[in-house]
């Protein structure tokens, strides 16, 4: 069988399958060695790709249809891939969509290599009933007298290992809601920049973030002027300091 899919130039859907598997657990290194292995020995790797594309195609429709039987012919692949979450689904299939155009300005071997190394984040992708889970986790009830407390999990912790030390805090000190199948976190501006913010979002599609402006200190007016204003109730338009002397104007 394997040399007459060499022969054709096809590769079976069980060995497609068998690659998208490697994505879904951010197997990078297997995965770029299949995809080389099978270039290298003369397989059609555009057709390759189209047959990875309806596998991820047939699990979305697995994952959002509530009957999917009805649309597809639903086998063991498909309910061994059930936990995967639909967000983890949804990236990898903008990757892997993105590939042809990324093959515009590059061979496409390496257009499908770096889907594949892009594809390292999608086991790290959570759920939003997960991710909400863990951030609105409740400390557990008190137990009977005699037994002693257990402290409270830290609803924190598994994202602590999934970002870094600087987005992890900034995240934890935000004030953050679940509002209609959003996690929308409220930071200052400046808490995090575009790219720790576009990363999160990556991790996690669900989440949004409301960035609240700073707001500006009003210029604190000189003694003089000040007293100025208080004598004669005037109207400061603009005033200048020179050389540390009040000059109102």
């Amino acid at each position: 069988e394997e040399l007459l899919e060499e022969f054709l130039g096809i590769v079976s859907q069980e060995r497609v399958r068998d690659f998208l598997k490697l994505l879904l657990n951010s197997e990078v290194d297997q995965a770029l060695s299949f995809l080389r292995s099978i270039a290298e020995r003369g397989f059609n790797l555009l057709r390759f790709w189209d047959s990875l594309e309806e596998e991820l195609q047939s699990l979305l429709l697995y994952k959002s249809l509530k009957n999917p039987d009805l649309v597809i012919k639903v086998e063991d692949f498909h309910k061994e891939m059930s936990q995967v979450p639909l967000n983890a689904l949804l990236y990898l299939e903008k990757v892997i969509n993105a590939t042809r155009v990324d093959a515009r300005t590059r061979d496409f071997l390496k257009a499908c290599e770096l889907a594949v190394i892009k594809a390292n984040i999608v086991k790290d992708i959570m759920s939003l009933s997960e991710l909400a889970s863990l951030l609105m986790a409740q400390p557990e009830k008190p137990q009977a007298q005699d037994t002693p407390k257990e402290q409270p999990k830290d609803p924190f912790e598994e994202l602590r290992g999934k970002l870094d030390r600087l987005t992890f805090e900034a995240l934890k000190r935000s004030k953050h809601e679940l509002k209609e199948d959003k996690l929308i976190f409220y930071i200052k501006e400046g808490d995090l920049s575009r790219e720790q913010i576009e990363k999160v979002k990556t991790l996690f599609p669900k989440v949004e973030f409301v960035v609240e402006a700073q707001e500006k200190k009003e210029e604190e007016l000189p003694e003089f002027t000040k007293k100025v204003k208080d004598l004669f109730g005037a109207k400061i338009v603009s005033h200048e300091r020179d050389k540390g002397k009040d000059t109102p104007s």
